[in-house]
């Protein structure tokens, strides 16, 4: 995987293991279904919407993802540096990397969503009603106020989120970065479950988590962070047992009531932060982080990372996947998603993810969680940043 980019889904032509006709035709719907949507919203933009001009950041983001979505991933050569324009178009599409084609038309209609929202007019908001999954019962244009129109995932380094389906109560703010796995966790449930919320992304590199603002959020200093008018949480897990038990719903089936299955779900959570969790961010911590904060590591540092990673990756593959499709029985929960979040993170490290994606039973899963709706919005910053860092190991 030289160019270190994730694993993609699926494509719905490929095989499928052990699925009926009936889950068969579904797929192939699903598939019609998300053409026809993508093909709407790229003949939106060529229209030249009146009212309504992306700028030229934007403007590159879509060009990239509907090459992708139409084309798969740059090969071309790179244009040279005089021609500018042409050159900006080849960087950002070759930025993309190995991103599926399912992926990138789903990340061309978010993109175009958002372009929607911002331009706030009859039209646009006609057009992003129709660029909804026909499943999703959001409400129509005519019920969109400035308060339900803010309740959707907003950032400078990250793409918009579907519109929420709750528009009775004003968006939850989540402060985070989209490097930071637990802050793509969050946002993924809130995603799935249309949880309004607007994010706020926060520059690490340049220490705003120890300004005072922050620190008044989160005196230990560490993302993400929740506020829900005022009613302030700054650990993951507990920011998202508490969106399940505010916002219910689709929320629950990643967090089951029904007790064993809540059981099994804890088990899993309660494990994560010093396995999962510590062993994939201590060997990317020590792989490419530590030499930009100026801290070099020893090779034998370099080494017992790596063999703790390699560890738990084997763990996951005998034990919490041995026998189930996900970590916590036969339904995605919490716990997946912050697994694949901490999993996903060893793309800067491309001998580990191959060490991954390795593994029969894990790879299954791993396929399986990123075929998971809106994946592609929440890792597209680290899926343009991970073959950066990795190239300068």
């Amino acid at each position: 995987t030289s160019g270190v980019s994730p694993r993609s889904a699926p494509s719905e032509n490929e095989p499928q293991r052990s699925m009926s006709p009936a889950k068969a035709d579904e797929k192939q719907e699903s598939s019609a279904s998300l053409e026809g949507r993508f093909r709407a919203a790229v003949a939106y933009i060529r229209s030249n919407p009146p009212g309504a001009t992306p700028s030229a950041a934007l403007r590159l983001r879509f060009y990239a993802h509907y090459k992708q979505a139409t084309e798969g991933r740059c090969k071309g050569k790179k244009p040279a540096m005089y021609k500018v324009e042409a050159r900006a178009k080849h960087n950002a599409w070759e930025a993309l990397g190995n991103m599926s084609t399912r992926e990138a038309q789903l990340a061309y209609i978010d993109l175009v969503q958002e372009f929607c929202r911002s331009a706030n007019t009859p039209a646009s908001l006609r057009v992003l009603k129709s660029l909804l999954p026909s499943s999703d019962h959001s409400p129509s244009p005519s019920a969109l106020t400035p308060a339900t129109a803010s309740g959707v995932l907003t950032s400078t380094t990250a793409s918009s989120s579907s519109l929420s389906s709750s528009s009775s109560s004003s968006p939850i703010q989540v402060h985070g970065n989209m490097l930071s796995q637990p802050t793509r966790a969050v946002l993924w449930l809130c995603h799935l479950a249309k949880i309004p919320v607007q994010f706020h992304s926060i520059d690490l590199a340049k220490r705003e988590h120890l300004k005072p603002h922050f620190l008044a959020l989160n005196p230990h200093h560490q993302v993400p962070v929740m506020d829900d008018n005022g009613f302030v949480v700054f650990e993951s897990h507990a920011i998202l047992r508490y969106l399940v038990a505010k916002y219910a719903g689709e929320a629950t089936s990643f967090y089951p009531a029904e007790l064993h299955k809540r059981t099994r779900c804890d088990q899993y959570l309660d494990w994560h932060h010093t396995n999962t969790r510590q062993a994939c961010k201590m060997a990317v911590f020590n792989r490419v982080l530590a030499k930009r904060f100026g801290m070099l590591k020893t090779d034998k540092e370099l080494e017992e990372s790596d063999t703790a990673a390699l560890r738990l990756l084997d763990t996951l593959e005998r034990t919490w996947l041995a026998d189930q499709p996900f970590v916590a029985g036969n339904h995605p929960t919490l716990g997946d998603l912050l697994a694949l979040c901490e999993i996903d993170q060893l793309m800067m490290t491309p001998h580990l993810m191959k060490a991954a994606e390795s593994k029969p039973r894990l790879n299954a899963w791993i396929t399986r969680m990123r075929a998971l709706p809106h994946y592609a919005q929440v890792t597209e910053v680290l899926r343009r940043l991970a073959p950066i860092l990795a190239a300068k190991l």
